[in-house]
């Protein structure tokens, strides 16, 4: 399970590098008590999803190594959920990935 989120997590920066992700940044007032959102997960938290699927929202207030950590979190998760596995099950393996976020 290590190689293969490290391998996941090198190809959603790699993703994040070459702009093939839209990241919107948005106030914490805006963000349903999340510090990121993707549309797959959207749908099972109950939060409105008004943009495109290659879109990830993060918190504006969040930064540097956390800002990065929450993006890949965010393609991670949705990367698991595309292969049908539930929001909570996905969420965990993405957070075990941010350790490995250069």
């Amino acid at each position: 399970m290590v190689e293969q989120l490290k391998k996941i997590v090198k190809f959603e920066e790699q993703q994040l590098a070459k702009k093939h992700i839209h990241v919107i940044r948005k106030p914490s007032h805006d963000m349903f008590g999340y510090v990121g959102m993707n549309k797959d997960a959207s749908q099972p938290m109950g939060v409105p999803w008004p943009y495109k699927s290659s879109t990830i929202v993060i918190d504006k207030n969040i930064h540097g190594r956390e800002r990065r950590r929450t993006e890949v979190h965010e393609l991670v998760e949705k990367h698991f959920m595309n292969k049908g596995e539930p929001y909570w099950q996905a969420h965990q393996k993405a957070q075990k990935s941010e350790k490995y976020v250069k």
